[in-house]
């Protein structure tokens, strides 16, 4: 498969099209770069040259399949709000609650200063350098956006927060509003950097999963159509790839084009749920399938999914979640080489 057989499958797929051969997109980060070329996350994390070429390193390794971007998992949103950023022995960031309380604290709150000391201004300076730096054969893409939800219950406390639905109302809503005005700004100002549109905005918003749909109809949904409303043109793409099934149908009445679902649902059911309008990437399990198969069992099992699908081009091979640590390389290019093989 080529690069722009792969893209073109992944447009196809979004568009409905009839195709030949089941879509493939998978996602990475820092744990499977940083495993692949041996680099230390800490290292990963502190530095655009190093970012940068070690995603090079990984996307010229699995067939030279995917994009740039300024990787800093799911906490660079809410360090821009004073949530204080650790990290694991081995690099992995997380992020501490910022001690928000009440409507008053959210209210003292300023806007976010996008070029700040924290990890939404190095995302920008990080997506300044790749522009700058990167091989004329690569593109650099939006960074994931973590989305009004997920932002706010991290420097909340998800568990408070989940209750503050209940119990404080007006506080949810007041940090949901500064948090997706502040968002857009972050997504425009990557714009500027990239000199065009986005083409599509991947939105991180895992922890929407908690939710029914009638809260998540509430809470979550007028956040997203205030977000996309600014970019009208932009594909809509979601990771969430928590326990979402009961969302599915939620999802694609919120306009998604794309799920980055996880292994944990039924990808057929939600297909079924969200009736047919949504791509779904996802189904093989990162461990169990990819880090701990051989070339020959995943092979085997992706041509196994892609017969599930029934030539439904919708879904898109891929395994349910992000590649893991220490996920082989060849592992990856058999999961490829199944799609690439498998008619429809």
């Amino acid at each position: 498969m080529t690069r722009q057989e792969y893209r073109n499958r992944l447009e196809g797929s979004i568009a409905g099209e009839k195709l030949d051969h089941q879509s493939v997109h998978f996602f990475i980060d820092a744990p499977f770069c940083c495993s692949v070329t041996g680099v230390p996350m800490k290292e990963y994390y502190a530095s655009a040259q190093t970012m940068m070429e070690c995603q090079l390193e990984t996307y010229d390794k699995i067939g030279g399949f995917g994009s740039l971007y300024a990787d800093f998992g799911v906490v660079a949103e809410g360090s821009a709000y004073g949530g204080i950023v650790r990290s694991d022995p081995t690099g992995v960031l997380a992020l501490r609650p910022s001690g928000i309380e009440t409507l008053d604290d959210v209210m003292k709150m300023e806007p976010m200063d996008l070029y700040g000391d924290h990890l939404v201004g190095k995302s920008l300076r990080i997506m300044e350098y790749m522009v700058q730096h990167k091989p004329a054969d690569y593109d650099v893409d939006t960074t994931r956006v973590i989305a009004p939800f997920t932002t706010a219950a991290t420097l909340r406390g998800i568990s408070d927060f989940c209750s503050d639905i209940y119990e404080d109302p007006e506080m949810v809503t007041a940090l949901l509003d500064l948090i997706c005005d502040d968002l857009i700004r972050y997504v425009r100002e990557q714009e500027r950097i990239l000199g065009h549109p986005a083409k599509y905005i991947l939105l991180a918003d895992d922890i929407s999963s908690f939710l029914s749909p009638v809260t998540f109809s509430k809470y979550v949904k007028p956040y997203y159509e205030r977000f996309w409303a600014a970019f009208p043109y932009a594909q809509r793409w979601l990771h969430n790839d928590a326990d979402a099934a009961h969302l599915a149908g939620s999802i694609a009445d919120a306009g998604f084009q794309l799920w980055h679902a996880g292994s944990c649902i039924d990808v057929h059911k939600a297909m079924a749920d969200a009736g047919n309008r949504v791509s779904i990437v996802g189904a093989l399990h990162p461990i169990h399938v990819l880090r701990d198969g051989t070339p020959d069992s995943v092979y085997r099992t992706t041509c196994d999914f892609i017969r599930a699908c029934k030539g439904n081009p919708k879904h898109i091979v891929s395994v349910g979640g992000y590649v893991t640590w220490d996920t082989p390389i060849e592992n990856v290019k058999a999961m490829i080489q199944a799609a690439d093989d498998t008619a429809i």
